[in-house]
């Protein structure tokens, strides 16, 4: 999949993002825009249809995280979440096969916690 515009110069960090809208569409899923109520949270909130939920931040190709981005991130992760960052259309494509992989990794486990109540 080309990575630059008709014109040649590259992508911008909307066309990616249009990209995810129209993949997690496609799958039934859904990408929520993360409320920019604190400085350096993920653009989105990725909602799969088979019960998982990323956060992830969108960049043009070659872009990098803010400052603000990267302390977020490392807070996220000492919280056992991670956010997946995205610079392009395949890693896109990518993300998803890889989430909805970890679903069906994890579906009978998920499903005997639910049905016990979540036993430790």
């Amino acid at each position: 999949m080309s990575e630059t515009r008709r014109d040649g110069s590259p992508l911008l960090e909307a066309s990616v993002e249009a990209h995810l809208e129209r993949q997690m569409k496609r799958i039934g899923g859904r990408a929520f825009k993360f409320p920019p109520a604190v400085k350096g949270a993920p653009d989105r909130i990725v909602v799969f249809p088979v019960g998982r939920i990323f956060f992830v931040e969108l960049k043009r190709p070659g872009g990098r995280l803010s400052p603000a981005q990267v302390l977020w991130h490392e807070r996220a992760l000492e919280m056992g979440h991670v956010v997946h960052v995205l610079d392009n259309r395949d890693q896109v494509d990518a993300f998803i096969a890889w989430a909805n992989d970890q679903y069906v990794a994890n579906r009978e486990r998920d499903i005997e916690a639910i049905k016990n109540g979540y036993p430790l």
